[in-house]
């Protein structure tokens, strides 16, 4: 039997979820056609070595490594018990069946591999593949970029438009940034990039919801132009952009009424992390330098949330942060400190750590540790530092990583190579799964592992199944016409082929071919696969 899992506050609001996602075949076919036992066959693969654990929604309780936090939460008085750290994301001996170093490595860099793209690695070699990636403004992606701008005309507004047209609809600029990011995930050819550009938003998080309009054209000179540069340019960037200074209130830190939000998150979050030794005065310090760092508060100003400097409101004074002096410059005293805490020892292992993670699945070892910081240069060379860690030799060691709804969704798109022309079903696919892009409320952005996404097992599998059936407006599943004519096992292999790379565990091949003997049942059998737990994880 399937490990029964316990179920997280993110799988909340069941009857919404029903009326959005409901259908005549879903769960009845899907189960009747064999699902349950196909999960059977391979239910160790996605249940074995995981810690069952809870969590409350917006309050961390699991975490591996980390102290805990009071945090300010922004916009109020009032404080949350947060605990930090990075949330486990090993599963299983899931890697098991992937032999290919070049599978691995594309399974990592995208978020759906496609078998044109494997015919490209092993043709070029891992590591001019590599390489094509890291440089990405090389790849011709207009067909992509295309797309995007047929589905989102006002992608590319500036920031006084987007207010402008934001008075008519305050969720312009998240539903813009949102849909871009959604079809970009799915078609473009930059898979590196879409994949750093997601991570880099939950690094330098902002909270959309009550910015609307001005968060896309955060995420767009924010995060995606910074994604792939130099930390030190994203952590500036950051810092100079009036949604951050709204978001985590320093638009309200004077010389005479100082704010520490700001300051705390830099760095516990966006540089040295909770473990970087620095002390509750440091904050202190910190936040007398950012005084006078705000923004266009105005909402009748079409300038609303651009960033503003008002030297009368800086706290005058040398300051000291982590027992390094930063004179009195007015702004450049903050732009010093930046710089400094960019090349900060305990800023690359923090950021080591993170990428690690996300790449990997593991933290840096201690050698990994030592190459990055040797790649790392003066400012934090972000594709030397994923040069790193993307080496051939690292692919031989990655644990599996539990695929966010996000990325399930998406990968599945992309692999079905299915025509995405509106993401609107996928953002209410994302809203539901608790996945809502730009709505984490704390700054620490969303959880990464299985031990939180476990919970929304039932939405994955109607989802999927909805997919398969082609029930998802304005993205074509599969094309299961091409099945009519092919045998049993020529189907199996085209499923495998497409969502696996061929290296779908022969457990799920058997159970898949059984359901398919002498039927029809294509669509089932696509949900089937794309529900099982080697689909889960990447």
């Amino acid at each position: 039997m399937l490990t029964q899992l316990l179920k997280p506050s993110n799988d909340h609001n069941e009857e919404r979820t029903e009326q959005t996602l409901s259908g005549s075949t879903s769960r009845r076919a899907l189960l009747a056609g064999g699902l349950t036992a196909a999960f059977t066959a391979v239910a160790g693969v996605a249940s074995a070595k995981q810690t069952r654990l809870s969590k409350q929604q917006g309050t961390v309780l699991a975490k591996s490594g980390g102290s805990s936090r009071v945090v300010y939460e922004p916009g109020t008085n009032t404080t949350t018990s947060h605990s930090s750290g990075t949330f486990a994301t090993t599963g299983a001996s899931q890697t098991r069946s992937w032999n290919s170093t070049n599978k691995r490595l594309l399974r990592r860099i995208s978020y759906g591999p496609l078998p044109s793209e494997v015919e490209e690695i092993d043709d070029i070699g891992y590591n001019a593949y590599l390489e094509k990636q890291l440089d990405y403004l090389s790849i011709d992606d207009s067909a992509c970029e295309a797309r995007v701008l047929a589905a989102v005309p006002n992608i590319n507004m500036s920031l006084q438009d987007i207010n402008h047209l934001s008075l008519a609809n305050s969720y312009l600029g998240t539903e813009a940034a949102v849909a871009a990011m959604i079809i970009r995930s799915a078609k473009s050819k930059r898979q590196l990039h879409q994949r750093m550009n997601e991570f880099m938003q939950d690094h330098f998080h902002v909270m959309a919801d009550t910015h609307l309009g001005v968060w896309l054209h955060y995420q767009r000179t924010v995060i995606w132009a910074n994604s792939m540069g130099t930390f030190k340019d994203i952590l500036t960037a950051s810092a100079n952009h009036g949604l951050m200074m709204l978001y985590l209130d320093n638009r309200l830190s004077t010389a005479n009424n100082v704010n520490v939000n700001y300051a705390r998150e830099i760095l516990e979050l966006h540089t040295v992390g909770v473990n970087g030794g620095y002390t509750e005065e440091d904050i202190y310090q910190l936040a007398d330098i950012f005084t006078g760092w705000a923004a266009e508060q105005d909402n009748s100003s079409f300038n609303f949330g651009s960033f503003r400097y008002n030297i009368a409101q800086h706290a005058q004074a040398t300051r000291t942060v982590m027992g390094q002096s930063f004179p009195q410059q007015g702004k450049a005293q903050g732009d010093a400190v930046l710089a400094w805490l960019a090349n900060h020892p305990a800023t690359i292992k923090n950021m080591s750590d993170k990428l690690c993670m996300w790449f990997l699945g593991r933290p840096a070892s201690t050698s990994m540790l030592q190459n990055i910081t040797a790649a790392w240069g003066t400012n934090g060379d972000i594709k030397a530092v994923l040069r790193v860690i993307l080496d051939s030799g690292n692919m031989t060691q990655i644990q599996p990583i539990f695929k966010r709804p996000f990325h399930l969704i998406v990968g599945a798109i992309r692999q079905a190579e299915s025509d995405i022309t509106s993401a609107y079903w996928v953002r209410r696919y994302l809203d539901e799964s608790g996945h809502s892009i730009g709505s984490w409320v704390q700054p620490d952005g969303f959880p990464n592992g299985f031990n939180y996404w476990c919970g929304g097992m039932v939405k994955r599998f109607k989802l999927m199944t909805h997919f398969a059936a082609g029930r998802l407006q304005n993205v074509p599943a599969i094309n299961m016409t091409v099945m009519n004519s092919m045998t049993e096992g020529e189907r199996m292999s085209y499923i495998n082929n497409s969502f696996f790379l061929g290296e779908l565990p022969v457990s799920d091949q058997i159970w898949i071919r059984r359901y398919m003997k002498g039927n029809a049942k294509h669509k089932q059998a696509v949900a089937i696969a794309l529900c099982s737990p080697a689909y889960q994880w990447f």
